[in-house]
């Protein structure tokens, strides 16, 4: 069987997981061969081995091998003779350390007794000429010492770290016992002799990619600049080095069609147990012990793709509570400003793109231009999907209730072929830092709003007017309790240009059919208001205005409840 020195030259990175490419070329004889690509990763999904070859070769009998690690004994033999040796070296320099250690104590305690002895006597029995040579004995024989036991030292380091490096290569020799690989055999049939070009390709695990943008908001120009990337890890058992990468919005692991219903069963306390059906049919609920691997995998996938789809949906239904249609003026406005330059932009951005996007039939693959290189250490790994820059519409928002601000949000289309995928976005007004949002799924050709964060060139202010009680009714009818609130919004604009906002506030929700609510200002039943507003189903109220430079609106909003004698009304 003979072994095939193969490259990766080619990934495909899922959500969860990547397909990986090696590519060999080898010269062979017409006949038949038996072949096999060595050393590859345990985290291969068997069920994925893809093998194909050129020039007319027949594959036959591909099958995956797991390979348990081999140590080479005459190695270890020799490891073992050497870490002998280095271990003598290290006890004969501990030794020395030793002994010139017991020396410098034993001169440091000769001095201690000398010093100790001569306190004793007066200082006219100790001769000037005793100190002087003691003094100097002990200079020269501890300078001695000391350079003997720093040379000491540094040997007993050296074979110590000698020995170390000995112990690191004999755990690695030795733990390849431990250690398993796989490989792909396959047979293959050749009809001429020749080089014979072979693909395998396979599909690991630990591996992952989200979405990364970077949003930058120019003001004066209104154009929003969007870098899409993809932020890559893996912690495979082999390094992608110098491959050709692509993304894909596939998730592999769910099923190609829909789970199906289950008839769902409920009864009384104590009627047919649980699990079992009155008409005779069986219900087996199965604990998650229970799933196997795979099944666990696609369980899981399955529920994160459902709960990001009702994220999704939470978050669109949210914002289409806030939104009204921006004025076509102000799109149009843009649009003719970029008219002139999108086609040479468009076609320049085309070529610095760093990816092509190619549709299939229930995804979308970005083919990445450049080659990448990625570690198997976990590590994020950024690649530049595209760049783009669209032209935006602006309006403001408030809620003067619950914050004093203007909020800048932008609204535009996604002109360009890729879909953008909900992820993490850094949002940046004029180069300055904003915040960092969750950014949510936009399909080409759809619109999409992002909000910058606090204008402070709008002035808001929330003003509480009066509360005041009315009783209505006599002593042969229904007495009657109505409670007012009254209210007014103020909003200036300090800005040099004119532009739209939306006000928001909001009416109490009644729970209960004796308790109702008025909306007094602005009255839905003038025909003609100074403001634009709208009322949503869940009571909120909306107004929609637009504010020349310098221009200040005052909002005028009041409501009243009105409630039976009696009945106390809650969460007001």
């Amino acid at each position: 069987m003979k072994t095939l020195e193969s490259k990766i030259t080619d990934v495909t990175v899922f959500k969860g997981r990547a397909e990986v490419t090696r590519e060999t070329t080898i010269k062979l004889e017409a006949g038949a061969h038996d072949l096999v690509f060595v050393d590859l990763p345990n985290e291969i999904d068997e069920d994925s081995i893809q093998v194909k070859g050129e020039n007319g070769v027949k594959l036959s009998n591909i099958s995956l091998k797991h390979i348990k690690g081999k140590v080479d004994e005459v190695e270890i033999q020799r490891l073992n003779g050497l870490m002998a040796e280095a271990k003598q070296k290290v006890a004969i320099a501990q030794e020395e350390v030793n002994r010139l250690e017991e020396d410098k104590n034993l001169l440091n305690s000769l001095l201690d007794k000398f010093t100790h002895r001569e306190s004793k006597h007066s200082s006219a029995e100790i001769a000037p000429e005793k100190w002087t040579e003691m003094l100097e004995f002990y200079q020269q024989r501890s300078k001695k010492l000391d350079g003997l036991l720093r040379s000491a030292n540094k040997t007993l380091t050296a074979e110590d770290d000698a020995l170390g490096g000995l112990y690191r290569v004999y755990n690695n020799c030795n733990d390849e016992r431990y250690k398993t690989t796989q490989q792909v055999e396959l047979s293959i049939q050749t009809l001429q002799e020749g080089g014979v070009k072979l693909w395998l390709s396979y599909v690991v695990l630990n591996v992952n990619w989200t979405p990364n943008y970077e949003i930058r908001l120019d003001t004066k120009e209104r154009i929003m600049h969007i870098v899409y990337r993809a932020v890559i890890k893996q912690d495979t058992s082999e390094v992608w080095n110098d491959v050709n990468l692509r993304i894909s919005t596939a998730i592999p692991g769910l099923k190609g069609k829909h789970p199906d219903l289950k008839p769902w069963r409920i009864g009384k306390e104590g009627g047919a147990s649980f699990g079992q059906s009155t008409g005779g049919e069986r219900i087996v609920y199965r604990s998650l012990d229970e799933l196997s691997m795979s099944e666990k995998d696609k369980l899981i996938l399955e529920a994160q793709n459902m709960s990001e789809q009702l994220r999704a949906q939470e978050e669109a239904m949210r914002q289409n509570l806030e939104e009204l249609m921006t004025t076509q003026q102000e799109m149009e406005r843009q649009q003719q400003k970029l008219k002139g330059l999108q086609n040479d932009t468009w076609q320049e951005e085309e070529k610095l793109s760093e990816a092509e996007v190619k549709a299939e039939a229930t995804s979308a693959v970005f083919d990445i231009k450049a080659r990448h290189t990625i570690a198997n250490n976990n590590e994020a790994h950024k690649v530049t999907i595209t760049t783009a820059d669209f032209p935006v519409g602006f309006r403001y928002s408030t809620v003067p209730k619950l914050s004093p601000y203007a909020y800048l949000k932008v609204k535009t289309k996604n002109t360009t072929a890729f879909p953008f995928l909900r992820g993490r976005a850094h949002i940046f007004l004029d180069n300055n830092f904003v915040a960092n949002i969750k950014m949510l799924g936009v399909a080409p050709k759809e619109d999409f709003w992002t909000f910058f964060g606090v204008d402070q060139s709008l002035k808001i202010f929330h003003k509480f007017l009066r509360k005041y009680e009315k009783k209505t009714g006599n002593v042969f009818g229904k007495k009657m309790h109505t409670l007012t609130y009254e209210y007014e919004i103020e909003v200036k604009n300090h800005k040099h240009t004119a532009e739209e906002i939306i006000v928001w506030d909001q009416l109490p929700i009644s729970g209960d059919e004796a308790v109702k609510v008025h909306l007094l200002q602005p009255n839905p039943k003038d025909k003609e208001v100074a403001i634009k507003f709208h009322q949503t189903d869940y009571h909120y109220i909306q107004w929609h205005t637009s504010l020349k430079p310098g221009a200040t609106v005052t909002i005028p909003f009041s409501f009243a409840i009105e409630y039976p004698e009696g009945v106390e009304v809650e969460g007001l």
